[in-house]
């Protein structure tokens, strides 16, 4: 097999395989039926800037929830929203403009997560950002969503197999 045809395989198998950080939509579940979930956030920030957190529909097409955290402070913010499957989302300004342009996603790998021994708590950990720590403690439940890998990832991978296959059968005669 060329070297050539090794590189795309690796880089296809370090997708599948999920080393880093692995994307993930949390689902707010509503236990109280009362159409909507409780949550306390506690944020440390022990950077030099203003960074900006929320909550966004899994699609991104609706805020849900949004705060700002300031430079070197420790915030707790309780909030409400419906039950449903969310995004959640660290951003900053690049620009200097005052509003966040910058975005880190949960959905797109830029952060990991543990969850406390009793089912309550979602600790997140944003990949190179100085968050001392990002809490989300809710009264109802939560459950993490894996985000499922695209098909078009699946037939990529299938296809260059294929292709190798058939480059290593020709190799032969």
């Amino acid at each position: 097999m060329e070297v050539g045809f090794i590189a795309p395989l690796f880089v296809l198998f370090l997708l599948v395989s999920g080393v880093g950080a692995s994307p993930f939509l949390v689902k707010f579940i509503d236990t109280g039926n009362d159409n909507r979930v409780t949550f306390q956030v506690v944020l440390g920030n022990t950077d030099n800037q203003t960074y900006w957190t929320g909550i966004m529909s899994a699609d991104h097409s609706e805020t849900k929830w949004e705060a700002s955290v300031s430079a070197n402070s420790l915030s707790s913010l309780n909030s409400t929203v419906e039950p449903g499957i969310y995004d959640i989302f660290v951003a900053w300004d690049n620009d200097g403009n005052g509003e966040p342009d910058t975005y880190v996603w949960t959905s797109e790998g830029g952060a990991g997560y543990s969850i406390s021994n009793d089912g309550q708590q979602l600790f997140i950990s944003w990949s190179g950002l100085n968050f001392s720590q990002y809490q989300i403690s809710f009264t109802d439940k939560f459950a993490i969503s894996p985000v499922p890998l695209p098909g078009v990832v699946w037939l990529l991978g299938s296809g260059l197999l294929g292709v190798g296959i058939i480059k290593k059968k020709l190799g032969r005669n």
